[in-house]
């Protein structure tokens, strides 16, 4: 964008996935195929089982802060349509805690006119406007019918709710409680990080067999 036209940018949203397509709705199905099993593992009620959650990945929003004075380049040799660029810092890609607290308190963008951000600018600088920062958490859940539901259909397919046997059955991975830290990690395939838009292409088979137990008889 130019100095001139910086007043239209006025809100911008980035969306970040923790896992890939595949993975995260693998992972959103397997849990679902594992939950009571789990919950019970971890001595969760079933009147606690809805205030769980995945988390699949958060938004950075910014807005932009009510300024005095138009950008513009009065004050300098700069003509008002100098290209200016707008550069948001990297979110980490580690587990460390200690990374993600740095970069929690640390500012997440800053202005260049250098196309590769090698050298920024600050915002009072050609009245670069300022941006307000704010994390939207992305996650879903699924009520106590839902886990229910899938607590009968084990009894269904005469098998052990507490065997991962429909997870294999389904080709998903299998979830292992990680007992010194009341959580759970996936045990038979491996997770990796990247950020790409989440897609729930492969839950439909796992979703439609659930409909199909969830219209039939209750069991207890």
């Amino acid at each position: 964008m130019s100095l001139s036209n910086l007043r239209d940018f006025q809100t911008m949203w980035l969306d970040y996935r923790l896992l890939a397509t595949k993975e995260c709705a693998s992972f959103s199905a397997s849990w679902v195929s594992q939950a009571p099993s789990i919950f019970s593992q971890l001595g969760i009620k079933g009147d606690e089982w809805d205030k769980y959650s995945i988390l699949h990945g958060f938004w950075l929003v910014f807005e932009r802060e009510l300024e005095c004075q138009p950008p513009s380049s009065r004050g300098s040799a700069l003509p008002g349509d100098t290209p200016v660029y707008f550069f948001v810092k990297q979110v980490p890609l580690g587990h460390s805690k200690a990374l993600w607290d740095l970069w929690a308190k640390e500012t997440k963008y800053f202005w260049s006119l250098d196309e590769t951000g090698k050298k920024g600018l600050v915002d009072t600088q050609l009245n670069l406007p300022s941006f307000t920062f704010s994390i939207e958490i992305d996650h879903v859940w699924w009520d106590r019918v839902a886990y229910e539901t899938v607590r009968n259909l084990h009894v269904v397919e005469g098998v052990d709710s507490f065997a991962p046997d429909i997870t294999r059955t389904l080709d998903l991975p299998v979830l292992e409680v990680i007992r010194d830290r009341a959580t759970f990690k996936i045990k038979e395939v491996d997770a990796y990080l990247s950020f790409v838009t989440f897609s729930y292409f492969h839950r439909f088979s796992y979703e439609e067999k659930l409909r199909r137990i969830s219209s039939s008889e209750s069991f207890a």
